[in-house]
């Protein structure tokens, strides 16, 4: 995939750097992954884009305390690189098909290893929980057989 990113031209100030941002980008890294590309360019712009994955300080000003800053799209690398591992045998399949509550199961060598999960509802009342139910293992018969003892969760936020 050649450049994408949150908008064009530097994108937008509340929306490009936003944890919204992130959210979208690791959706659509997922996206792209499910529908068979195997790498993407997250455009980075100039000095004042919105939507860098981290900005350096104008000039030298590091030794006068300026520090770089980290944006959405970073988060989004760290994600997917956690999400798919480090072996490069990852597959990705969209297990919803749902726009607002979408589900990436993620197999290496065709055994399921994670899901991700994601919950882009927006609710006026706040409402906007949901429960999602993953069944995971059996076998030709429909027989369980691989169900984890544990799982672990991870959530993504930003400061």
């Amino acid at each position: 995939m050649s450049e994408t990113n949150t908008a064009s031209c530097a994108g937008f100030p509340g929306i490009s750097d936003s944890f919204g941002a992130a959210l979208w980008g690791i959706d659509w890294a997922m996206t792209m992954v499910v529908n068979g590309f195997t790498a993407a360019l997250f455009h980075v712009g100039g000095q004042n884009a919105y939507y860098n994955p981290f900005t350096p300080p104008p000039t030298n000003q590091t030794k006068y305390g300026v520090q770089w800053t980290v944006g959405p799209i970073y988060y989004t690398a760290l994600v997917m690189a956690e999400a798919l591992g480090p072996h490069n045998q990852s597959q990705v399949s969209d297990i919803t098909q749902n726009t607002n509550t979408p589900i990436y199961a993620i197999f290496e060598n065709g055994v399921p290893t994670k899901v991700a999960l994601f919950n882009f509802v927006t609710d006026p009342t706040g409402a906007s929980t949901y429960t999602a139910v993953i069944s995971i293992g059996g076998d030709s018969t429909g027989q369980s057989n691989a169900t984890p003892s544990e799982v672990k969760v991870k959530y993504v936020f930003f400061p």
